[in-house]
Protein backbone atom coordinates (compact mmCIF):
# COMPACT_ATOMS: atom_id res chain seq x y z
CA UNK A 1 0.00 0.00 0.00
CA UNK A 2 1.42 3.44 -0.90
CA UNK A 3 1.83 6.26 1.56
CA UNK A 4 -1.35 8.11 0.59
CA UNK A 5 -3.43 4.96 0.98
CA UNK A 6 -1.98 4.32 4.44
CA UNK A 7 -2.71 7.91 5.48
CA UNK A 8 -6.29 7.61 4.23
CA UNK A 9 -6.75 4.38 6.18
CA UNK A 10 -5.39 5.95 9.37
CA UNK A 11 -7.62 9.00 8.94
CA UNK A 12 -10.68 6.80 8.49
CA UNK A 13 -9.70 4.74 11.53
CA UNK A 14 -9.45 7.88 13.68
CA UNK A 15 -12.83 9.14 12.45
CA UNK A 16 -14.39 5.74 13.16
CA UNK A 17 -12.85 5.61 16.65
CA UNK A 18 -14.13 9.13 17.39
CA UNK A 19 -17.61 8.23 16.18
CA UNK A 20 -17.71 5.07 18.28
CA UNK A 21 -16.50 6.98 21.33
CA UNK A 22 -19.20 9.63 20.94
CA UNK A 23 -21.84 6.93 20.40
CA UNK A 24 -20.72 5.12 23.57
CA UNK A 25 -20.83 8.35 25.56
CA UNK A 26 -24.38 9.04 24.37
CA UNK A 27 -25.35 5.44 25.12
CA UNK A 28 -23.96 5.75 28.64
CA UNK A 29 -26.04 8.86 29.31
CA UNK A 30 -29.12 7.15 27.90
CA UNK A 31 -28.65 4.02 30.02
CA UNK A 32 -28.23 6.10 33.17
CA UNK A 33 -31.79 7.36 32.69
CA UNK A 34 -33.16 4.00 31.57
CA UNK A 35 -35.83 2.29 33.67
CA UNK A 36 -35.32 -1.44 34.14
CA UNK A 37 -38.12 -3.65 35.39
CA UNK A 38 -36.99 -6.47 37.74
CA UNK A 39 -40.50 -7.93 38.10
CA UNK A 40 -42.00 -10.84 36.18
CA UNK A 41 -45.00 -8.86 34.95
CA UNK A 42 -43.63 -8.33 31.44
CA UNK A 43 -43.08 -12.07 31.11
CA UNK A 44 -46.83 -12.75 31.39
CA UNK A 45 -49.01 -12.88 28.25
CA UNK A 46 -51.61 -10.09 28.05
CA UNK A 47 -55.08 -11.03 29.33
CA UNK A 48 -53.77 -14.28 30.78
CA UNK A 49 -55.03 -15.45 34.21
CA UNK A 50 -51.65 -14.68 35.77
CA UNK A 51 -51.58 -11.18 34.26
CA UNK A 52 -55.15 -10.48 35.41
CA UNK A 53 -54.25 -11.60 38.92
CA UNK A 54 -51.28 -9.21 38.99
CA UNK A 55 -53.52 -6.39 37.75
CA UNK A 56 -56.12 -7.18 40.41
CA UNK A 57 -53.55 -7.11 43.21
CA UNK A 58 -52.32 -3.71 42.04
CA UNK A 59 -55.76 -2.19 41.50
CA UNK A 60 -57.05 -3.50 44.83
CA UNK A 61 -54.22 -1.74 46.66
CA UNK A 62 -52.77 -4.99 47.97
CA UNK A 63 -49.45 -4.20 46.30
CA UNK A 64 -49.23 -0.74 47.89
CA UNK A 65 -49.27 -1.74 51.55
CA UNK A 66 -46.43 -2.33 53.97
CA UNK A 67 -46.68 -4.37 57.17
CA UNK A 68 -44.33 -3.40 60.01
CA UNK A 69 -43.87 -5.79 62.91
CA UNK A 70 -42.38 -4.48 66.15
CA UNK A 71 -40.91 -6.94 68.65
CA UNK A 72 -39.94 -6.33 72.26
CA UNK A 73 -37.44 -8.60 73.95
CA UNK A 74 -39.44 -9.04 77.15
CA UNK A 75 -43.06 -7.94 77.48
CA UNK A 76 -43.69 -9.53 80.89
CA UNK A 77 -42.05 -6.87 83.03
CA UNK A 78 -44.17 -3.88 82.00
CA UNK A 79 -47.18 -5.58 80.46
CA UNK A 80 -46.11 -4.56 76.95
CA UNK A 81 -46.14 -0.81 77.65
CA UNK A 82 -42.75 -0.25 75.95
CA UNK A 83 -43.92 -2.10 72.86
CA UNK A 84 -47.13 -0.08 72.59
CA UNK A 85 -45.30 3.20 73.27
CA UNK A 86 -42.86 2.39 70.46
CA UNK A 87 -45.78 1.52 68.16
CA UNK A 88 -47.45 4.86 68.95
CA UNK A 89 -44.24 6.80 68.24
CA UNK A 90 -43.51 4.91 65.01
CA UNK A 91 -47.08 5.31 63.70
CA UNK A 92 -46.91 9.05 64.41
CA UNK A 93 -43.55 9.40 62.62
CA UNK A 94 -44.71 7.85 59.35
CA UNK A 95 -45.97 10.24 56.71
CA UNK A 96 -45.45 11.74 53.24
CA UNK A 97 -43.88 11.35 50.81
CA UNK A 98 -43.63 7.59 51.21
CA UNK A 99 -46.53 6.85 53.57
CA UNK A 100 -49.99 8.23 52.85
CA UNK A 101 -51.96 6.46 55.59
CA UNK A 102 -51.13 4.47 58.71
CA UNK A 103 -53.62 1.78 59.68
CA UNK A 104 -53.77 0.45 63.22
CA UNK A 105 -56.68 -1.10 65.08
CA UNK A 106 -58.05 2.38 65.84
CA UNK A 107 -56.84 4.45 62.91
CA UNK A 108 -59.16 6.11 60.48
CA UNK A 109 -62.14 3.83 60.91
CA UNK A 110 -61.18 1.94 57.79
CA UNK A 111 -61.39 -1.47 59.44
CA UNK A 112 -64.55 -0.60 61.33
CA UNK A 113 -66.20 0.53 58.11
CA UNK A 114 -65.10 -2.64 56.34
CA UNK A 115 -66.44 -4.86 59.12
CA UNK A 116 -69.75 -2.97 59.44
CA UNK A 117 -70.35 -3.49 55.72
CA UNK A 118 -71.34 -7.12 56.31
CA UNK A 119 -73.93 -6.75 59.13
CA UNK A 120 -75.56 -3.89 57.22
CA UNK A 121 -76.18 -6.29 54.33
CA UNK A 122 -77.23 -9.29 56.36
CA UNK A 123 -80.47 -9.63 54.39
CA UNK A 124 -78.47 -10.07 51.18
CA UNK A 125 -75.79 -12.34 52.60
CA UNK A 126 -77.83 -14.79 54.72
CA UNK A 127 -79.34 -17.70 52.85
CA UNK A 128 -82.68 -19.50 53.33
CA UNK A 129 -81.30 -21.80 56.05
CA UNK A 130 -79.98 -18.81 58.00
CA UNK A 131 -83.32 -17.03 57.75
CA UNK A 132 -85.15 -20.08 59.05
CA UNK A 133 -82.78 -20.22 62.03
CA UNK A 134 -83.49 -16.54 62.74
CA UNK A 135 -87.26 -16.94 62.57
CA UNK A 136 -87.43 -17.92 66.25
CA UNK A 137 -85.65 -14.69 67.20
CA UNK A 138 -88.39 -12.65 65.55
CA UNK A 139 -91.14 -14.04 67.81
CA UNK A 140 -92.63 -11.36 70.12
CA UNK A 141 -91.12 -12.88 73.26
CA UNK A 142 -87.67 -13.17 71.67
CA UNK A 143 -87.86 -9.59 70.41
CA UNK A 144 -88.72 -8.38 73.91
CA UNK A 145 -85.74 -10.23 75.38
CA UNK A 146 -83.41 -8.72 72.78
CA UNK A 147 -84.65 -5.20 73.49
CA UNK A 148 -84.33 -5.65 77.25
CA UNK A 149 -80.76 -6.92 76.78
CA UNK A 150 -80.02 -3.86 74.66
CA UNK A 151 -81.45 -1.59 77.34
CA UNK A 152 -79.27 -3.28 79.95
CA UNK A 153 -76.17 -2.69 77.80
CA UNK A 154 -77.05 0.98 77.40
CA UNK A 155 -77.20 1.37 81.19
CA UNK A 156 -73.65 0.05 81.60
CA UNK A 157 -70.30 1.74 80.75
CA UNK A 158 -70.21 -0.46 77.66
CA UNK A 159 -73.11 1.53 76.25
CA UNK A 160 -71.01 4.70 76.14
CA UNK A 161 -68.81 3.14 73.43
CA UNK A 162 -70.79 0.30 71.88
CA UNK A 163 -74.25 1.75 71.29
CA UNK A 164 -73.82 2.14 67.54
CA UNK A 165 -74.67 -1.47 66.76
CA UNK A 166 -77.77 -1.26 68.99
CA UNK A 167 -79.14 1.57 66.86
CA UNK A 168 -78.46 -0.16 63.54
CA UNK A 169 -79.17 -3.76 64.61
CA UNK A 170 -81.16 -3.87 67.91
CA UNK A 171 -82.13 -7.53 67.42
CA UNK A 172 -78.56 -8.71 66.75
CA UNK A 173 -79.34 -10.19 63.35
CA UNK A 174 -75.98 -9.08 61.96
CA UNK A 175 -74.17 -11.23 64.52
CA UNK A 176 -74.95 -14.22 62.34
CA UNK A 177 -72.82 -12.66 59.60
CA UNK A 178 -70.06 -11.68 62.01
CA UNK A 179 -69.94 -15.29 63.15
CA UNK A 180 -68.98 -16.23 59.63
CA UNK A 181 -66.19 -13.62 59.62
CA UNK A 182 -64.93 -15.01 62.92
CA UNK A 183 -64.90 -18.49 61.43
CA UNK A 184 -62.99 -17.13 58.43
CA UNK A 185 -60.35 -15.57 60.67
CA UNK A 186 -60.08 -18.78 62.67
CA UNK A 187 -59.67 -20.82 59.50
CA UNK A 188 -56.92 -18.48 58.34
CA UNK A 189 -55.11 -19.21 61.62
CA UNK A 190 -54.96 -15.55 62.64
CA UNK A 191 -54.09 -15.01 66.30
CA UNK A 192 -54.02 -11.48 67.74
CA UNK A 193 -55.73 -9.11 70.11
CA UNK A 194 -56.28 -5.34 70.19
CA UNK A 195 -54.59 -3.32 72.92
CA UNK A 196 -54.42 0.47 73.07
CA UNK A 197 -55.49 0.66 69.46
CA UNK A 198 -52.80 -1.72 68.15
CA UNK A 199 -52.87 -5.29 66.93
CA UNK A 200 -50.82 -7.37 69.37
CA UNK A 201 -49.74 -10.98 68.82
CA UNK A 202 -50.88 -13.82 71.03
CA UNK A 203 -47.59 -13.86 72.96
CA UNK A 204 -47.79 -10.10 73.63
CA UNK A 205 -44.33 -9.45 72.21
CA UNK A 206 -45.28 -8.16 68.75
CA UNK A 207 -47.30 -5.21 67.47
CA UNK A 208 -48.47 -4.70 63.90
CA UNK A 209 -48.68 -1.48 61.89
CA UNK A 210 -49.94 -1.43 58.29
CA UNK A 211 -49.07 1.54 56.09
CA UNK A 212 -50.25 2.58 52.64
CA UNK A 213 -47.59 3.89 50.26
CA UNK A 214 -47.62 5.58 46.83
CA UNK A 215 -44.43 3.70 45.90
CA UNK A 216 -45.18 1.48 42.94
CA UNK A 217 -44.29 -2.16 43.25
CA UNK A 218 -42.90 -2.22 39.71
CA UNK A 219 -40.64 0.81 40.22
CA UNK A 220 -37.40 -0.38 41.80
CA UNK A 221 -36.19 3.17 42.42
CA UNK A 222 -39.30 4.10 44.40
CA UNK A 223 -39.24 0.73 46.21
CA UNK A 224 -35.62 1.28 47.23
CA UNK A 225 -36.33 4.79 48.53
CA UNK A 226 -39.38 3.54 50.45
CA UNK A 227 -37.37 0.82 52.20
CA UNK A 228 -34.60 3.31 53.01
CA UNK A 229 -37.21 5.64 54.51
CA UNK A 230 -38.67 2.86 56.67
CA UNK A 231 -35.20 1.73 57.80
CA UNK A 232 -34.49 5.29 58.89
CA UNK A 233 -37.68 5.36 60.97
CA UNK A 234 -37.00 1.94 62.48
CA UNK A 235 -33.52 3.11 63.49
CA UNK A 236 -35.20 5.45 65.98
CA UNK A 237 -36.85 2.64 67.96
CA UNK A 238 -35.81 2.06 71.59
CA UNK A 239 -32.93 -0.42 72.06
CA UNK A 240 -35.22 -3.11 73.46
CA UNK A 241 -37.61 -2.94 70.46
CA UNK A 242 -36.76 -4.15 66.95
CA UNK A 243 -38.74 -3.78 63.74
CA UNK A 244 -39.04 -5.67 60.47
CA UNK A 245 -40.80 -4.75 57.22
CA UNK A 246 -42.90 -7.04 55.06
CA UNK A 247 -43.86 -5.83 51.59
CA UNK A 248 -43.63 -6.71 47.94
CA UNK A 249 -41.22 -3.80 47.53
CA UNK A 250 -38.56 -5.81 49.36
CA UNK A 251 -38.93 -8.55 46.74
CA UNK A 252 -38.62 -5.99 43.94
CA UNK A 253 -35.37 -4.59 45.34
CA UNK A 254 -34.02 -8.06 46.13
CA UNK A 255 -34.70 -9.29 42.60
CA UNK A 256 -33.05 -6.24 41.09
CA UNK A 257 -29.95 -6.70 43.27
CA UNK A 258 -29.75 -10.38 42.35
CA UNK A 259 -30.07 -9.65 38.62
CA UNK A 260 -27.48 -6.86 38.75
CA UNK A 261 -25.09 -9.13 40.60
CA UNK A 262 -25.61 -12.05 38.21
CA UNK A 263 -25.27 -9.87 35.12
CA UNK A 264 -22.07 -8.36 36.50
CA UNK A 265 -20.62 -11.82 37.17
CA UNK A 266 -21.56 -13.05 33.69
CA UNK A 267 -20.04 -10.00 31.98
CA UNK A 268 -16.85 -10.30 34.05
CA UNK A 269 -16.44 -14.00 33.29
CA UNK A 270 -17.18 -13.46 29.60
CA UNK A 271 -14.67 -10.62 29.41
CA UNK A 272 -11.98 -12.69 31.16
CA UNK A 273 -12.62 -15.66 28.85
CA UNK A 274 -12.42 -13.50 25.72
CA UNK A 275 -9.21 -11.80 26.84
CA UNK A 276 -7.61 -15.14 27.71
CA UNK A 277 -8.68 -16.65 24.39
CA UNK A 278 -7.29 -13.85 22.26
CA UNK A 279 -4.13 -13.46 24.31
CA UNK A 280 -3.27 -17.19 24.18
CA UNK A 281 -4.51 -18.05 20.69
CA UNK A 282 -4.10 -14.97 18.52
CA UNK A 283 -1.17 -13.42 20.41
CA UNK A 284 -1.86 -10.08 18.78
CA UNK A 285 -2.88 -6.91 20.67
CA UNK A 286 -5.14 -5.93 17.79
CA UNK A 287 -7.19 -9.06 18.38
CA UNK A 288 -8.61 -7.36 21.47
CA UNK A 289 -10.55 -5.15 19.06
CA UNK A 290 -12.46 -8.26 18.04
CA UNK A 291 -13.34 -8.74 21.71
CA UNK A 292 -14.45 -5.11 22.13
CA UNK A 293 -16.66 -5.14 19.04
CA UNK A 294 -19.54 -7.30 20.41
CA UNK A 295 -19.61 -5.51 23.76
CA UNK A 296 -19.73 -2.11 22.08
CA UNK A 297 -22.56 -3.42 19.91
CA UNK A 298 -24.46 -4.73 22.94
CA UNK A 299 -24.14 -1.40 24.79
CA UNK A 300 -25.31 0.64 21.79
CA UNK A 301 -28.20 -1.75 21.12
CA UNK A 302 -29.23 -1.65 24.79
CA UNK A 303 -29.27 2.15 24.76
CA UNK A 304 -31.50 2.27 21.68
CA UNK A 305 -33.85 -0.40 23.07
CA UNK A 306 -34.10 1.51 26.34
CA UNK A 307 -35.31 4.55 24.40
CA UNK A 308 -37.91 2.52 22.49
CA UNK A 309 -39.39 0.81 25.58
CA UNK A 310 -40.32 2.86 28.67
CA UNK A 311 -39.49 0.00 31.02
CA UNK A 312 -36.92 -2.51 29.81
CA UNK A 313 -36.97 -5.93 31.44
CA UNK A 314 -33.83 -7.00 33.27
CA UNK A 315 -34.04 -10.23 31.29
CA UNK A 316 -32.94 -8.23 28.24
CA UNK A 317 -29.94 -6.92 30.14
CA UNK A 318 -29.04 -10.46 31.16
CA UNK A 319 -29.23 -11.50 27.50
CA UNK A 320 -26.42 -9.09 26.63
CA UNK A 321 -23.55 -11.58 27.09
CA UNK A 322 -25.41 -14.09 24.92
CA UNK A 323 -25.61 -11.62 22.05
CA UNK A 324 -21.97 -10.68 22.60
CA UNK A 325 -21.03 -14.33 22.21
CA UNK A 326 -22.97 -14.53 18.94
CA UNK A 327 -21.69 -11.25 17.49
CA UNK A 328 -18.02 -11.95 18.23
CA UNK A 329 -17.96 -14.49 15.39
CA UNK A 330 -18.32 -11.74 12.79
CA UNK A 331 -15.18 -10.04 14.02
CA UNK A 332 -13.22 -13.31 14.21
CA UNK A 333 -13.98 -14.11 10.56
CA UNK A 334 -12.92 -10.65 9.41
CA UNK A 335 -9.79 -10.71 11.57
CA UNK A 336 -8.59 -14.07 10.25
CA UNK A 337 -9.37 -13.12 6.63
CA UNK A 338 -7.50 -9.81 6.82
CA UNK A 339 -4.50 -11.14 8.76
CA UNK A 340 -3.97 -14.07 6.38
CA UNK A 341 -5.02 -12.40 3.12
CA UNK A 342 -2.96 -10.52 0.58
CA UNK A 343 -5.26 -7.50 0.31
CA UNK A 344 -7.59 -6.12 2.99
CA UNK A 345 -10.35 -5.18 0.57
CA UNK A 346 -10.31 -8.57 -1.17
CA UNK A 347 -10.23 -10.40 2.15
CA UNK A 348 -13.27 -8.53 3.49
CA UNK A 349 -15.21 -9.08 0.27
CA UNK A 350 -14.50 -12.82 0.38
CA UNK A 351 -15.97 -13.24 3.87
CA UNK A 352 -18.73 -10.62 3.59
CA UNK A 353 -21.27 -12.92 1.96
CA UNK A 354 -21.04 -15.82 4.48
CA UNK A 355 -20.97 -13.38 7.41
CA UNK A 356 -24.06 -11.55 6.17
CA UNK A 357 -25.77 -14.91 5.62
CA UNK A 358 -24.98 -15.96 9.20
CA UNK A 359 -26.26 -12.65 10.54
CA UNK A 360 -29.51 -12.94 8.57
CA UNK A 361 -30.03 -16.47 9.90
CA UNK A 362 -29.62 -15.23 13.47
CA UNK A 363 -31.84 -12.23 12.80
CA UNK A 364 -34.62 -14.40 11.38
CA UNK A 365 -34.95 -16.20 14.71
CA UNK A 366 -35.37 -12.97 16.64
CA UNK A 367 -37.77 -11.50 14.07
CA UNK A 368 -40.15 -14.30 15.05
CA UNK A 369 -39.84 -13.18 18.69
CA UNK A 370 -41.30 -9.80 17.75
CA UNK A 371 -44.69 -11.34 16.99
CA UNK A 372 -44.97 -13.07 20.39
CA UNK A 373 -47.68 -11.98 22.83
CA UNK A 374 -45.29 -11.76 25.77
CA UNK A 375 -43.88 -8.19 26.04
CA UNK A 376 -40.38 -9.26 27.08
CA UNK A 377 -40.00 -11.33 23.89
CA UNK A 378 -40.61 -8.23 21.80
CA UNK A 379 -37.98 -6.37 23.79
CA UNK A 380 -35.54 -9.25 23.27
CA UNK A 381 -36.30 -9.19 19.56
CA UNK A 382 -35.54 -5.49 19.14
CA UNK A 383 -32.39 -5.67 21.26
CA UNK A 384 -31.03 -8.75 19.46
CA UNK A 385 -31.74 -7.37 15.98
CA UNK A 386 -30.03 -4.08 16.82
CA UNK A 387 -27.06 -5.90 18.30
CA UNK A 388 -26.62 -8.10 15.22
CA UNK A 389 -26.95 -5.15 12.83
CA UNK A 390 -24.46 -2.97 14.72
CA UNK A 391 -21.95 -5.81 15.16
CA UNK A 392 -22.17 -6.72 11.48
CA UNK A 393 -21.64 -3.12 10.36
CA UNK A 394 -18.67 -2.65 12.67
CA UNK A 395 -17.08 -5.99 11.72
CA UNK A 396 -17.23 -5.28 7.98
CA UNK A 397 -16.82 -1.50 7.96
CA UNK A 398 -14.75 -0.49 11.00
CA UNK A 399 -12.63 -3.44 12.15
CA UNK A 400 -10.64 -3.82 8.87
CA UNK A 401 -9.37 -0.23 9.26
CA UNK A 402 -7.42 -1.27 12.37
CA UNK A 403 -6.01 -4.58 11.08
CA UNK A 404 -2.88 -5.43 9.08
CA UNK A 405 -1.82 -8.49 7.09
CA UNK A 406 0.66 -10.75 8.88
CA UNK A 407 4.15 -10.43 7.37
CA UNK A 408 4.66 -14.20 7.53
CA UNK A 409 1.22 -15.10 6.12
CA UNK A 410 1.40 -18.00 3.65
CA UNK A 411 0.34 -17.23 0.07
CA UNK A 412 -3.20 -18.15 -0.79
CA UNK A 413 -3.93 -21.14 -2.98
CA UNK A 414 -0.56 -22.87 -2.44
CA UNK A 415 0.03 -26.45 -3.67
CA UNK A 416 -1.77 -29.10 -1.67
CA UNK A 417 -3.96 -26.58 0.15
CA UNK A 418 -7.15 -27.69 -1.60
CA UNK A 419 -6.67 -31.39 -0.77
CA UNK A 420 -5.86 -30.68 2.89
CA UNK A 421 -8.78 -28.27 3.12
CA UNK A 422 -11.14 -30.86 1.63
CA UNK A 423 -10.09 -33.55 4.13
CA UNK A 424 -10.35 -31.11 7.02
CA UNK A 425 -13.81 -29.99 5.94
CA UNK A 426 -15.00 -33.59 5.65
CA UNK A 427 -13.80 -34.38 9.18
CA UNK A 428 -15.46 -31.25 10.54
CA UNK A 429 -18.75 -32.07 8.78
CA UNK A 430 -18.74 -35.64 10.13
CA UNK A 431 -18.06 -34.40 13.66
CA UNK A 432 -20.88 -31.87 13.34
CA UNK A 433 -23.36 -34.54 12.22
CA UNK A 434 -22.38 -36.81 15.14
CA UNK A 435 -22.70 -34.02 17.69
CA UNK A 436 -26.03 -32.89 16.23
CA UNK A 437 -27.41 -36.44 16.43
CA UNK A 438 -26.28 -36.77 20.05
CA UNK A 439 -27.85 -33.42 20.90
CA UNK A 440 -31.18 -34.40 19.31
CA UNK A 441 -31.20 -37.71 21.21
CA UNK A 442 -30.48 -35.99 24.53
CA UNK A 443 -32.88 -33.13 23.82
CA UNK A 444 -35.87 -35.45 23.45
CA UNK A 445 -35.85 -35.99 27.21
CA UNK A 446 -35.79 -32.29 28.06
CA UNK A 447 -38.91 -30.95 29.79
CA UNK A 448 -39.60 -27.22 29.71
CA UNK A 449 -40.68 -25.50 32.93
CA UNK A 450 -43.32 -22.87 32.15
CA UNK A 451 -43.49 -21.59 35.73
CA UNK A 452 -42.18 -18.01 35.55
CA UNK A 453 -42.06 -17.82 39.36
CA UNK A 454 -39.01 -20.08 39.16
CA UNK A 455 -37.15 -16.95 37.98
CA UNK A 456 -37.82 -15.26 41.30
CA UNK A 457 -34.48 -14.26 42.81
CA UNK A 458 -35.73 -13.02 46.17
CA UNK A 459 -32.95 -13.13 48.77
CA UNK A 460 -33.19 -15.72 51.58
CA UNK A 461 -33.37 -13.02 54.25
CA UNK A 462 -36.50 -11.56 52.63
CA UNK A 463 -38.14 -14.99 52.50
CA UNK A 464 -37.13 -15.61 56.12
CA UNK A 465 -38.79 -12.32 57.15
CA UNK A 466 -42.02 -13.43 55.44
CA UNK A 467 -41.89 -16.77 57.27
CA UNK A 468 -41.42 -15.01 60.60
CA UNK A 469 -44.41 -12.78 59.85
CA UNK A 470 -46.61 -15.82 59.24
CA UNK A 471 -45.32 -17.49 62.40
CA UNK A 472 -46.20 -14.44 64.52
CA UNK A 473 -49.50 -13.42 62.97
CA UNK A 474 -50.78 -16.78 61.79
CA UNK A 475 -51.79 -17.63 58.31
CA UNK A 476 -49.98 -20.96 58.16
CA UNK A 477 -52.67 -22.30 55.81
CA UNK A 478 -52.51 -21.47 52.12
CA UNK A 479 -54.60 -18.33 51.65
CA UNK A 480 -56.73 -17.57 48.62
CA UNK A 481 -58.55 -14.52 47.25
CA UNK A 482 -61.90 -14.72 45.49
CA UNK A 483 -62.58 -11.53 43.53
CA UNK A 484 -66.06 -10.68 42.25
CA UNK A 485 -66.22 -8.05 39.51
CA UNK A 486 -69.47 -6.13 39.05
CA UNK A 487 -70.72 -2.75 37.92
CA UNK A 488 -71.77 -1.71 41.42
CA UNK A 489 -71.86 -2.89 45.02
CA UNK A 490 -75.44 -4.13 44.88
CA UNK A 491 -74.78 -6.37 41.88
CA UNK A 492 -71.66 -7.84 43.51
Amino acid sequence: MDGSGARTRRRRARVAALGIGLALAAAGLSLRRAQFDPTLEQMLPPDSPAQRMVAFVQEAGLADTVAITLEVRDAANDGGARLLDAADDLAASLGPPWVTRVMTASAGGGMAAAVSFFPARAAEILDAADREALAARLEPAAVERSLREGLRRLMTPEGLFGSGDLRTDPLGIGRQVMGRLAALAEGADLAFSVRRGHFVSADGRHALIVAETPARLTDSTEARELLAYLDERLAGLPPEVTGSVLSGHARTVSNEDAIRRDVGVVFALAAAAFVALFALYFRDPRALLVFLLPFVSAVLAMAVAARLFPRLSFLVLGFGPVMAGIAVDYGIFVYVAVRHGRDTGRAVRRVARPIVGAALTTAAIFVAFFFARVPVYRQLSVFALLCVAIALAMALGVLPLALRRRPDAAPEGGPGNDRRRTRRDAVAAAAFVLLLGAAVALGRGVRLDADVTALDGTAPEVLAAEDRFRDVWGGSAREAILAVAAADEETA
